[in-house]
């Protein structure tokens, strides 16, 4: 049922939830752990699979700070369109009706619940291994995610990128 969407997604493109915690939360969302994806590393490894020409379409709360994933993404030849002027409930239908591929920060409500209950062939919900979030998590990244269901198994999968500043770390560890 598409009453609740404003606009859906086209069956081959990847949609992408950009939550901006960081954005809304500048003062706690680094000590609380909610991080997300520079849009360099949301490029060049979060969506490494993609081909230049495969289509991209963005949600976000904040589409005024999204711009940096899309020259980002789009310097990799990637058609990158953002979905605007939608409200909380329309994004999150926009969400549901993804097909291809559903992308999204795995502390994201509506990325997750998006997964659970959409039409996603592939749902990949991420987190950061930083600094930040080991303080605040250990290692237990996943730990609200235990799917018994072999169809929820079989989609969504869950992955664990490093942030820019622990990739700077290590290089600096290793030359140290």
């Amino acid at each position: 049922d598409n009453a609740c969407c404003k606009a859906v997604p086209e069956p081959d493109e990847s949609v992408f939830h950009v939550r901006n915690f960081i954005a809304e939360q500048p003062k706690r969302g680094l000590r609380l752990g909610f991080e997300e994806l520079s849009p360099n590393k949301t490029a060049l490894e979060l969506f490494s699979h993609l081909k230049a020409g495969d289509k991209i379409a963005i949600t976000s709360r904040m589409n005024d700070k999204v711009g940096d994933y899309v020259k980002s993404l789009t310097a990799r030849g990637l058609v990158v369109r953002v979905i605007k002027g939608q409200s909380p409930l329309e994004d999150f239908c926009f969400l549901l009706k993804a097909q291809k591929e559903l992308v999204g920060p795995s502390k994201s409500t509506f990325a997750a619940w998006a997964g659970v209950l959409g039409d996603a062939e592939i749902v990949r919900l991420y987190s950061i291994d930083s600094t930040h979030t080991r303080k605040n998590m250990g290692d237990d990244f996943f730990s609200n995610y235990n799917y018994t269901n072999e169809k929820l198994r079989s989609r969504v999968s869950f992955e664990l990128y490093r942030s820019e500043a622990s990739d700077k770390e290590a290089t600096m560890n290793k030359t140290a």
